[in-house]
């Protein structure tokens, strides 16, 4: 029996990506007197965030690819504003990078170099953004590279982009491989799993393919099958349960196709003729995932937790804490209503655990 809240509005999580939760992971106090050092009544107020880098190939194949892109862009948008409490940053960044292109390497492109939910004419911007991007770009076309130095915090080129307690999403869009010099699609995927403080599932990865060998349709890549791309989009905590439908699979696996890549649900062809939904599943992807997960910046009291709808109590058959990620785990399965007239969101109601009184225990 799923829980039932009255009201208008219906919102629905349901997608399988938690595990069996097996025991249960807690905060215990060093000696008896911790408990008074307990910070009692911290409330959160939750709003999701997630920071979405596009990667789009820059060069002289990808007009119809990039056109394609800014005509559906809004479909993306709208996906994901069904959450109405979403916060979401989006930029854009080209496949060039070297020193004959200092003004991309790594740079958001446009200006603004990103929106927000709450920018004047974003859509529109988002859309310049895009086709501003030009086919002069590098014929070297590199990813790693240039998202390497789009998220380092050392050399910092997109000031206040990545958000330390917000998801951060990466689409690529290209027709070929990727031709980095220096870095590795793993070493990229690491990097960002270390500023998100090792929790995988705030870390979504997808990607828009040209791969004959890979996808039945005719569309044409530029002469290099992109392996280490869908290389790449195996190390995501999505890659195998993505619910964007995927590409047009052939029918009788190529024998020259890696077979784990038949096993990938957050890549789809270029020329899929349902581009435009695609491209919107993916915003509805990540807005579900974004709000199934909730980041706690503080260390609760195990047993304090209190999760809430508005006014209401979440049962907490409904949701869990998970103590290696400091987070809250809210069911797949969970069915929530929402009235639109009251705009209802989670909080969370917890008291703070004082670290250095109370020790963790898995």
């Amino acid at each position: 029996m799923l829980p039932y809240f009255i009201s208008s509005v219906y919102i629905f999580l349901s997608f399988g990506i938690v595990s069996c939760y097996n025991g249960k992971s807690k905060l215990i106090p060093k000696d008896l007197n911790a408990n008074k050092t307990v910070k009692e009544g911290f409330r959160l107020y939750v709003q999701p965030k997630v920071d979405i880098l596009f990667v789009v190939d820059d060069s002289g194949s990808m007009r119809p690819a990039q056109e394609q892109l800014a005509d559906n862009i809004n479909l993306f948008i709208r996906a994901m504003e069904q959450n109405k409490y979403l916060d979401y940053q989006v930029g854009v960044i080209s496949t060039s990078y070297g020193s004959g292109y200092k003004n991309q390497s790594g740079r958001l492109q446009g200006y603004p170099p990103f929106i927000t939910r709450n920018s004047i004419s974003g859509l529109q911007i988002l859309e310049q953004n895009i086709t501003t991007l030009g086919l002069l770009g590098n014929g070297t076309e590199s990813f790693f590279d240039p998202i390497f130095a789009a998220i380092d915090p050392k050399i910092n080129l997109n000031p206040e982009f990545i958000r330390p307690d917000a998801f951060f999403i990466l689409i690529l869009i290209s027709d070929t491989k990727d031709q980095s010099q220096q870095i590795s699609g793993f070493k990229v995927h690491d990097q960002l799993v270390n500023m998100k403080a090792n929790d995988t599932e705030r870390v979504l990865g997808y990607a828009v393919l040209s791969y004959p060998n890979y996808f039945e349709d005719e569309c044409k890549q530029d002469e290099r099958e992109p392996d280490n791309l869908f290389s790449f989009m195996t190390y995501f905590s999505n890659a195998k349960n993505a619910r964007i439908g995927g590409g047009s699979l052939s029918v009788n696996k190529n024998p020259n196709v890696n077979p784990k890549f038949y096993e990938l649900k957050n890549v789809f062809s270029l020329c899929d003729p349902n581009f435009g939904q695609k491209l919107a599943n993916i915003g509805e992807d990540i807005r579900l995932r974004v709000a199934q997960k909730i980041p706690l910046p503080i260390r609760p009291v195990d047993g304090s937790i209190e999760l809430k709808f508005g006014d209401q109590n979440v049962d907490q058959q409904w949701w869990r804490y998970d103590f290696g990620t400091n987070s809250i785990v809210i069911d797949p399965e969970l069915v929530y209503q929402q009235t639109s007239q009251s705009g209802e969101q989670f909080v969370v109601i917890m008291d703070e655990a004082d670290p250095n009184l109370w020790i963790g225990e898995p």
